[in-house]
């Protein structure tokens, strides 16, 4: 007997049983159902299911908890028993390792952060600017009490506007008035230095006007400042930590959101999308940094966060990636994308173009070109490490730089010389 012929002997026994609109009603539950199951399959889990299976056999003995026996996975069946009983035994005492060094780890952690605590200088000051637009505006105000969150920080907003002043002096935040402009927007090593004048900090941060932070921000300034090598070197000419964002769509953020670091997590784990590397909306420096000597790039204008990274790794400062480690949420506004500087004028790259420098600023201004990065590891706990791989990209100089080299030497090399 064929399946088919089966099939309709089976739904023929249906109809005359449940009748024309049942049998309908069936049909249609069962379609959608299929559709249902056919969409799933597209869009969630088969994708992360290859990739946890890229974790291998341990993966599966730890989310198993203690009940998952080698036996019992796949790629052991040719092991002999005194092999996995070694193996088990193997796989325990560096458990038992892990837990200990994690144990060890948070007492050091622990003895750092009460070190800062009892010193009286803020761990940061952070600013922004922004003007004052009706359908930003509460965007701009989320992001006003966001910030106020955070601990051990000072506020800064740099601003010439009466209506920005009035709100920001009412969410509790110092003002200080822009000196100068370019392109309409101010200049970025100035807020710096302004911002150095106005509060003492072990870390000063320029931030856009529209970005949402977590106390990860603080967690991780906290483990730079206990565990870098970078802070034991007086010879140190200044820091540099930068990171991706991670947007989010504005109206998904109700005022009590943002004001929520559990939520904002909860928010960028089901909405969030992480942003590209060439894309930095946040500078954290400390106070070491020459901003005296950076050029006057504006912010906001095209060119000039990836001329912030590669200005900084050619003049051999540190430079961190801790995009891992900070969630940043952008908020999108609908009607203007995560495009918006874009087209903003070209100010920035006419500045930097006249500089003649001998690599591709948005090659080398990438996150992922960062000496140094920020993960957490398998404690939990915050680590930083240099970078073991760099994409082609970071690394590159332009054509005619090569060639002149080669030519007549890299000392002769016609390019401005940034010191």
């Amino acid at each position: 007997m064929s399946v088919c012929y089966l099939g309709t002997k089976i739904l023929s026994a249906m109809f005359r049983k449940c009748g024309s609109r049942g049998f309908l009603k069936f049909m249609a539950l069962t379609v959608f159902g299929m559709s249902l199951y056919a969409l799933t399959l597209k869009w969630f889990p088969s994708e992360r299911t290859d990739l946890t299976n890229k974790l291998g056999p341990l993966y599966q003995m730890i989310i198993g908890h203690r009940y998952t026996h080698l036996e019992d996975l796949e790629g052991f069946e040719e092991v002999s028993d005194q092999q996995k009983i070694y193996l088990m035994k193997k796989v325990q005492d560096e458990v038992h390792n892990l837990m200990s060094k994690c144990q060890l780890q948070k007492n050091e952690v622990r003895e750092c952060e009460s070190k800062f605590q009892n010193q009286n200088d803020k761990i940061l000051t952070i600013f922004t600017t922004w003007m004052y637009d009706k359908d930003k505006f509460p965007i701009n105000n989320k992001t006003l009490f966001n910030w106020r969150t955070l601990p051990d920080v000072n506020l800064i907003v740099f601003s010439d506007s009466e209506d920005v002043n009035r709100l920001s002096k009412a969410a509790g935040w110092s003002v200080v008035p822009i000196q100068n402009k370019a392109a309409g927007a101010p200049i970025l090593p100035e807020m710096f230095i302004e911002a150095k004048k106005t509060f003492k900090s072990y870390f000063y941060a320029y931030a856009n006007g529209d970005l949402l932070f977590t106390d990860s921000l603080i967690t991780t300034l906290r483990t730079v400042l206990c565990s870098h090598e970078y802070f034991k070197s007086e010879k140190s000419s200044g820091l540099l930590i930068v990171g991706r964002r991670t947007n989010i769509p504005a109206a998904s953020v109700i005022n009590d959101d943002a004001i929520s670091w559990s939520k904002l997590h909860s928010l960028a784990k089901s909405q969030g999308e992480l942003f590209q590397t060439d894309a930095e909306d946040y500078f954290i420096s400390d106070s070491k940094y020459p901003w005296e000597s950076f050029q006057p790039v504006a912010v906001g204008r095209r060119g000039y966060d990836n001329w912030v990274v590669a200005f900084s790794r050619y003049s051999n400062k540190t430079v961190i990636d801790a995009s891992e480690t900070v969630l940043c949420l952008h908020q999108t506004l609908d009607s203007r994308g995560n495009y918006e500087g874009l087209t903003k004028g070209n100010y920035n790259l006419d500045l930097i173009a006249k500089l003649n420098v001998p690599f591709s600023v948005g090659g080398w201004g990438r996150t992922f070109c960062s000496e140094w990065k920020t993960w957490s590891d398998l404690c939990g706990h915050i680590v930083i490490t240099k970078r073991k791989k760099f994409p082609s990209e970071c690394l590159g100089y332009k054509l005619t730089y090569q060639v002149w080299n080669a030519l007549f030497g890299k000392e002769s090399t016609p390019v401005l010389r940034i010191n």
